[in-house]
């Protein structure tokens, strides 16, 4: 069980593909939007703007960064590993429980990294924030692996990663992570999957409030992540059990 661990986080974090996409991008694009120097006005709870975009990009990372951890199911799938653990004694629980563990494992690196980054350049905010905003994103980052192995039971493996990582840029957009909404597209996205679990996450940092100033409901987001949350775990455990019987 430990060595399986141990083999399958040596090949995530030495994916090249991961890396980029993981760790590169989030880095890069915090640097781009965060380093406006219009974006050193700091909001009431003491962050500044680039601070807000530092905790953004840090959660949509540890995101990505769970959902190509779960996504690896397809290429297990292809190779047959699935079944070979299967065989030797690995039931659903356990493969779940080494997943879960796996994908916390992979949010944290990358997630320091952004940090250390934003940190040293132009992020600014209090240590307290800086501390509930990476134990948020770590707690909640890392139940997202459930995205990843939806799309990889069902999909070749070479499509199943690129597919995964799809849906979570177009719903980190959708969910007003990487750019203000108004409007229409606001309302929409207080639906998305990834909008309660963002907003959680900044919550110290905005002091319960939107990009637009409004006043957020703490109910209905709690609401939105249970549900969503609920939603991908009861298919990601239903996948799990499809493709154990496939393979």
């Amino acid at each position: 069980m430990l060595k399986y661990f141990l083999t399958e986080l040596k090949h995530q974090l030495l994916n090249p593909a991961a890396i980029f996409f993981v760790v590169i991008m989030p880095i890069s694009m915090f640097l781009i939007f965060g380093g406006q120097a219009e974006l050193s006005e700091k909001l009431p709870s003491g962050v500044n703007i680039s601070g807000l975009i530092a905790i953004q990009m840090g959660f949509y990372g540890a995101i990505l960064a769970s959902s190509q951890a779960g996504a690896d199911i397809g290429q297990m799938r292809e190779s047959g590993w699935l079944r070979t653990l299967h065989l030797n004694g690995m039931n659903d629980s356990r493969y779940t429980l080494i997943r879960l563990a796996l994908s916390y494992a992979v949010v944290v690196p990358q997630l320091v990294l952004l940090y250390t980054v934003a940190a040293f350049t132009f992020a600014d905010m209090p240590l307290k924030i800086w501390a509930y905003s990476a134990f948020m994103t770590i707690l909640l980052g890392g139940l997202y692996a459930g995205v990843g192995q939806i799309f990889g039971a069902f999909l070749p493996a070479n499509a199943a990663n690129g597919l995964a990582s799809g849906f979570v840029v177009l719903g980190s957009f959708l969910s007003d992570m990487f750019m203000p909404l108004t409007g229409t597209m606001y309302k929409v996205g207080q639906f998305m999957p990834f909008f309660g679990t963002k907003t959680l996450v900044a919550w110290q940092a905005t002091q319960g409030k939107g990009t637009l100033g409004n006043e957020l409901n703490l109910t209905y987001l709690t609401l939105n992540v249970v549900i969503w949350l609920g939603i991908i775990t009861f298919l990601s455990w239903w996948t799990l059990r499809f493709t154990r019987t496939r393979s």
